[in-house]
């Protein structure tokens, strides 16, 4: 609409084009979309250029279209039986595993919400190999079976985990993991100050980058080009469609001048 409203306005007012009504623009507009050539004889240097802009328009539109089209063909995506707790409980495909003696344990196990009652019940208690002893993982059963868990995040960058997981979105259960110390302790001030001092110089932030990894991951092969990365292309088309009104009053004062 832009085009056609600045076309129009050089088509009206340049005075070496005859002017056009606005079925006409628009439909030079709508040809240029499909590729099929103009349909208005242009002469003026300012409609040349908008015409030569709305060309350009539309090789970026097409370029865009074309990759979002092939990365949709292309693209990688995952199946996902389920996207929450609710989701699992219902599909019921899936086993569910719990650390024994968690926080989580505790969370699922007394909560008085019915699903978490019902997670439990029915799914947890099930089967004895869902309830894993201290020191154990779920890594062999993550990799092998049909089996979901609540666990961190984040994971040190060892051999941990074998296989690809697939983290859903949401969190249940977020709580506060510290160092235990004796109530009254002469350490704890201590280790406070050390704390701070760690997290003022950057320390911990370096640590946490270092040697953990977030498990979550999205990447494809293939991805379409975003607006931000077409946004310098359409700048320069603004500066076009400047350039050319610019151009136009140069055109009006010049013949203005010599009359």
């Amino acid at each position: 609409m832009i085009m056609c409203l600045c076309l129009l306005f050089v088509l009206r007012h340049s005075p070496y084009n005859e002017e056009r009504p606005l079925t006409e623009v628009l439909w030079q507009v709508a040809v240029a979309f499909v590729n099929a050539g103009e349909t208005i004889a242009t002469v003026s240097i300012s409609s040349r250029i908008l015409l030569l802009t709305l060309y350009l328009m539309i090789m970026i539109i097409h370029a865009h279209y074309n990759s979002f089209l092939i990365s949709s063909f292309t693209g990688e995506e995952d199946y996902v039986p389920f996207t929450d707790m609710r989701g699992m409980y219902e599909a019921r495909t899936y086993s569910f595993g719990i650390a024994q003696g968690s926080a989580t344990e505790d969370n699922i196990k007394l909560s008085p919400l019915p699903l978490f009652k019902s997670i439990w019940n029915e799914i947890v208690m099930a089967d004895p190999r869902n309830i894993l002893p201290v020191g154990s993982s779920h890594e062999k059963r993550l990799c092998a079976d049909n089996y979901a868990a609540i666990i961190s995040q984040s994971y040190l960058k060892t051999r941990v985990m074998p296989c690809e997981l697939l983290v859903l979105p949401g969190k249940y259960f977020r709580t506060q993991t510290s160092m235990p110390l004796q109530k009254g302790s002469p350490l704890l001030s201590t280790v406070r100050f050390q704390m701070r001092r760690l997290a003022e110089f950057g320390i911990l932030d370096r640590v946490i980058k270092k040697w953990t990894m977030n498990i979550e991951s999205s990447d494809i092969g293939v991805t379409p080009i975003s607006a931000l990365q077409t946004s310098t292309a359409f700048f320069f088309l603004v500066i076009s469609y400047l350039t050319a009104l610019i151009i136009l009053a140069i055109e009006i004062i010049y013949t203005n001048w010599h009359r």
